[in-house]
């Protein structure tokens, strides 16, 4: 969480909160046809200013994550 370039604590608690919940819609739905715009907005951001700190967050972008959801569900089965 310290990744995020926000200075207050209480603002980085609520940028994660919100990332998570596009991770979550991702883990949810990772079968279905998802894009940047869907993950904006279950994070309740725009679609350049999730697709920044989601990467910042996480060291890749949206669809890389996506895909490597897919990949690993792949896997599994």
């Amino acid at each position: 969480m310290q990744r995020l370039p926000v200075l207050k604590a209480a603002t980085q608690r609520e940028i994660y909160r919100r990332l998570g919940l596009a991770v979550d819609l991702v883990h949810s739905s990772y079968e279905k046809d998802i894009g940047l715009r869907q993950m904006a907005e279950a994070a309740c951001l725009s679609k350049f200013h999730f697709l920044r700190l989601f990467t910042e967050l996480h060291g890749i972008t949206p669809h890389a994550y996506l895909q490597r959801k897919r990949a690993r569900a792949a896997r599994r089965l």
